[in-house]
Formats: C-alpha cells, structure tokens, sequence
C-alpha cells in the first residue's frame, strides 16, 4: 500500500489495480466495510479518485446510509467518473433520501445513457407526478409503454 502513496507511477498503478480487485472482492461478498476501509486508501491517489468515490458511494447506497451514499456518488461526479451506472445508482440513493428534483435529474441522465432506459423513465414519470407536473409525467409514461 506504501507504493499507491509514495512510490513510483508505475507501481503506484500496479498497487491501485490490486486494491481494486479486493474492493470488489469485499464488494460482491457485501463486505461493505472492509471495502470502504480499502477505499478510504484508494482515494489518496488522484488517478484513482473518481473510481474511490463511485465505489465507496455503492457501498455506502448497499448498507443502506444513503446520506453517505448521495455525497460520494456527488463527488464522483464532480471528479468526472465515467461508469454507466453511476446516475442511476445515484438517482436511487436520491430517492431514498426524498430529493426529488435532483433525482429526477440523475433518472433522465440515465435514461440519456440508455442504463436501464426502461426503469429510468419509470422513475422520471413517477417523480414528474409527485411534483405535480402531470404532462411530463404523461410524455414519460407514454415513452415507456412504447
């Protein structure tokens, strides 16, 4: 771990690709903890900061503290993380939360990215109607049944 600090590139590279094999390991054995511990190390690397955030935010949305969740998938974002599913998941932790415009935003940037399109404009549909804003909620609900 030395190395992902101080080291060489290089070897710093080697030791961030390793450390995310474990995250994920932890991850898909919903070792949410020990992941997030793993992070924690991962986001001291500036090359690995976007990916440290996405994860830690999964992680945080699976243990269900989706006020952790929303910061961290925010602050990817802000890095410029480029995973497919990051709007959805983020919208998800947004609706766990009740922030319905914002997530709202992340569905429709889902729906964009064609990330489980489907759902997406469900979700969109729902939320426009909560908000009383029921020719949108109609234009997406129509998309869907087609």
């Amino acid at each position: 771990m030395v190395f992902l600090l101080t080291g060489s590139a290089a070897m710093g590279a080697i030791k961030a690709k390793d450390l995310l094999v474990n995250i994920y390991a932890d991850y898909k054995k919903a070792n949410y903890d020990g992941a997030i511990k793993k992070i924690n190390l991962l986001r001291k690397s500036k090359k690995f900061r976007p990916q440290a955030y996405y994860w830690r935010g999964l992680c945080y949305a699976r243990k269900q503290e989706y006020d952790n969740a929303t910061r961290d998938f925010k602050t990817a974002l802000r890095f410029k993380a480029k995973f497919k599913d990051i709007y959805y998941e983020y919208g998800q932790a947004l609706y766990a939360v009740n922030d319905i415009r914002k997530e709202r935003q992340a569905f429709t940037l889902s729906a964009k990215r064609k990330y489980k399109f489907n759902s997406s404009l469900y979700y969109i549909g729902f939320l426009s109607q909560n908000l009383e804003e029921y020719s949108v909620a109609k234009k997406y609900y129509k998309r869907l049944l087609r």
